[in-house]
């Protein structure tokens, strides 16, 4: 049987937090899976794991999955997400540095920076020596230009495995690496906001993921 591969990840809803499903391929009625990023495995439809996910079966070139009683059928290249149900995870609180800036560790493909939010910023934004410390290649990502005080700079579009802030963590993320500078932090733009809803409290910050 000719086997297709792809990664795609959903975050679905289980009764404790949330589970990542990594649809890595499909055989026939089969489908080949990681979850929680542990070891491949194969799935037969019906077929429940321990992690609480259900693989039901193909349909229309797609794979359905069950989790806590909710279907969600992902297709080759697909990525979803959604909430866990747990209203204590997923949630942080930022705390204001007095002068209406929200300065945060970090965590960008599991190295800690320091990172400032920043709704202005279309992509999670970092200079070329931040990628560097990070481990971010920049061999064949898409190069544009950017727009700075000092007139246009280099800039490369990148995709982040993973950004953290406080508990939230978010897959697949849409990055840009510039040879501007950013005063020495990571911007937190609204690719990785845009998933999240943002309560302004006085002093501090609550961010709750949505998806």
């Amino acid at each position: 049987m000719k086997l297709e591969f792809a990664v795609v990840l959903a975050l679905l809803t289980s009764p404790v937090a949330a589970t990542e499903v990594a649809l890595v391929g499909m055989m026939g009625q089969k489908a080949l899976v990681s979850i929680d990023g542990g070891k491949e495995r194969i799935l037969t439809a019906g077929q429940s794991t321990s992690e609480g996910v259900r693989y039901l079966g193909p349909e229309g070139g797609r794979a359905l999955f069950e989790v806590n009683g909710k279907r969600k059928a992902l297709t080759l290249g697909e990525a979803a997400y959604r909430s866990s149900g747990d209203s204590g995870a997923g949630k942080t609180v930022l705390q204001s540095d007095g002068q209406g800036h929200f300065l945060t560790d970090v965590m960008i493909n599991g190295a800690t920076v320091r990172g400032l939010v920043d709704t202005g910023a279309t992509y999670v934004s970092m200079s070329m020596s931040q990628a560097r410390s990070l481990g971010i290649k920049l061999d064949g990502a898409p190069k544009g230009a950017m727009q700075t005080a000092n007139g246009a700079v280099p800039a490369y579009l990148v995709k982040l495995q993973s950004v953290k802030v406080g508990d939230i963590t978010l897959s697949n993320i849409d990055g840009l690496v510039s040879a501007g500078d950013q005063g020495g932090v990571v911007l937190i733009g609204m690719s990785f906001l845009n998933r999240l809803s943002m309560q302004r409290d006085g002093e501090k910050m609550v961010l709750t993921k949505r998806y």
